[in-house]
């Protein structure tokens, strides 16, 4: 992934006002594998999925297309940017076409809680008269994180380690530094926020301490999106009613 600062915002710069046909672990080559193991009955053998990015390199409509006065935001990791789902199938927009309001998507796949906490607060600051009616938070894997210079970000975690900040003792301070993003959030916005925290088997007494509050949304069984990693239709569906049940407008 190549994300840089779009207009103070983090985004995908490879792909600002672009339509592309795979994205992240959605790749060409995977599709084409799952397509001949699968055979023709497999939901997405013959069903092309476009990722249409905006002037921000966001998964999103367009700031100017977005209702300011009736709009909910929403922020997370690949599972709420929709990686291999068609965008009409992720759960907020299955919100948004429930409740008849517009909404943004800042989701970023393969990002931390740094970027996702970022891109909030400079949209708090940036449309300071006009906030949202809600937020919607999923927050990622803690132990993944950025290093930011003046144009590039890069991205690191369990799965591209830096064998320097990657041990043991700094997991726990990702788990720390998650919590302060929590707490802070609270403070940049006055609007209602619904948390979706992340699910973890490595930490669990952290997972307990820092999450318990959070909504947790488990997949359906054998649910899974176009590359076969990332939770599919019916599960982005349970989310939307989960949601939908908590969300007080």
């Amino acid at each position: 992934m190549s994300y840089r600062f779009i207009n103070e915002f983090i985004g995908h710069s490879r792909y600002i006002s672009r339509s592309i046909s795979f994205l992240g672990l959605d790749k060409q080559e995977t599709f084409l594998k799952n397509k001949n193991e699968l055979g023709p009955e497999w939901y997405y053998c013959n069903r092309p999925i476009e990722y249409e990015f905006n002037q921000l390199g966001h998964r999103s409509r367009e700031i100017d297309d977005l209702d300011l006065n009736n709009y909910f935001l929403v922020s997370g990791c690949s599972m709420t940017a929709g990686i291999g789902l068609e965008k009409e199938h992720t759960y907020h927009e299955l919100i948004s076409k429930d409740l008849n309001i517009t909404h943004y998507n800042l989701a970023l796949g393969g990002t931390g809680n740094d970027v996702i906490f970022f891109n909030l607060l400079q949209w708090s600051m940036t449309f300071k008269n006009n906030p949202p009616k809600f937020v919607i938070v999923q927050w990622t894997d803690p132990c993944r994180y950025s290093l930011m210079s003046k144009e590039h970000i890069e991205i690191f975690g369990p799965y591209i380690p830096d064998p320097i900040l990657v041990t043991e003792t700094s997991n726990r301070y990702f788990f720390y530094k998650t919590q302060f993003f929590r707490k802070m959030i609270k403070k940049i916005f006055t609007c209602p926020i619904y948390e979706i925290g992340w699910v973890t088997f490595t930490e669990p007494e952290y997972q307990t301490t820092f999450y318990s509050d959070c909504i947790y949304m488990m997949p359906t069984p054998n649910d899974r999106a176009r590359d076969l990693t990332h939770y599919g239709i019916h599960t982005h569906r349970t989310w939307k009613e989960q949601l939908l049940n908590t969300i007080n407008v």
